[in-house]
């Protein structure tokens, strides 16, 4: 019986899409009580070096200041009490 090889290949694709980090967003936060820049959860990670995944631990357990919008948006104040301990 004669054998016969076969060989298979398989492409593959990555897409990456890069987009700018958000602008802070100027606003009163009622802990710090003032006016400070807030930041969407990704680019709060970014800046404290945290992965969102633990910056919404942190909101989820009252930690870190945050402002939840209309559209259930989260703002990250980087002024308040866990932001400057990282």
């Amino acid at each position: 019986m004669k054998r016969t090889l076969q060989q298979v290949t398989i492409e593959t694709q990555r897409i990456t899409v890069v987009r700018p980090l958000r602008q802070p967003v100027i606003t009163w936060c009622d802990e710090c009580g003032a006016r400070v820049e807030m930041f969407f959860v990704d680019c709060a990670a970014h800046l404290l070096g945290l992965t969102p995944r633990e910056i919404y631990r942190r909101v989820e357990s009252d930690a870190i200041h945050f402002l939840e919008a209309d559209d259930g948006t989260l703002l990250i104040c980087t002024a308040g009490r866990e932001a400057k301990k990282v």
